[in-house]
């Protein structure tokens, strides 16, 4: 079955078990890019339902098992969205940028996104994602294949932080992932090697026969700490 052919399946799914409780069913992620890989890319969808109580999660659960494998569903409500533009900038402006209307209607671009706000979890996850790698190497010291399963499984996280530092700058966010890697090494200045082990990562899930995995992993972890420092740069009075 083609990727068409199943969103169509997944919305009258949808509508059909969720009924006037679905105001809107939108696709994110990878599909919504074009970047969608079968057997590899997680479908992401995201309802705007009336209410996110329990019989409204057992109902979305059930849709989502219903729907096959592979399948991501986030449900919150309009009232969710609006009071948390404080709380999830990084979420909500990719969310913002990569979306796909599937179902009903949500207005996406009444969510301002306050740079402030998006600088301080930048930061933050920057810091937070550098940490985690780093504490990895000492539970699990430097074997190939856990640094490269812990890069593959952090590497959508890592992005849509990196594509937040971008936004910050003021810069055009390219559509194709592939693309914002090239944008935001260019931008903060990132080592040649990291992006072309960043693109090949994304494309093709591993890095090139003739790249360690220990090299790459600690590469990573120096320009996850620069970022952040050029981005805690940018806070106000500095």
């Amino acid at each position: 079955m083609n990727l068409e052919r199943r969103l169509e399946k997944i919305k009258d799914l949808f509508q059909r078990i969720l009924g006037k409780e679905l105001k809107a069913l939108f696709l994110y992620g990878s599909a919504a890019r074009g970047e969608y890989k079968p057997g590899r890319s997680d479908l992401n969808l995201l309802a705007i339902m009336s209410k996110v109580d329990r019989a409204a999660l057992i109902k979305a659960g059930s849709a989502q098992r219903k729907a096959g494998r592979k399948i991501r569903l986030l449900c919150f409500t309009e009232e969710y969205f609006k009071t948390s533009l404080d709380t999830y900038p990084i979420e909500i402006l990719d969310l913002k940028l990569h979306h796909r209307k599937l179902a009903g209607d949500f207005n996406f671009t009444e969510l301002a996104t306050e740079k402030e706000f998006l600088r301080l979890q930048v930061e933050r996850e920057l810091k937070g994602k550098s940490y985690l790698m780093r504490q990895a190497v000492i539970g699990y010291g430097c074997e190939e294949k856990e640094m490269m399963r812990l890069a593959a499984d952090h590497l959508s996280a890592i992005l849509a932080v990196m594509q937040g530092a971008l936004y910050l700058l003021d810069k055009e966010i390219p559509v194709k992932r592939g693309e914002l890697i090239e944008g935001i090494c260019q931008a903060y200045g990132l080592d040649a090697k990291i992006k072309a082990d960043l693109q090949a990562l994304q494309s093709a899930g591993r890095l090139s026969r003739v790249r360690k995995a220990e090299d790459f992993y600690f590469g990573l972890i120096e320009a996850l700490e620069m970022m952040a420092g050029k981005v805690d740069a940018m806070g106000a009075g500095k």
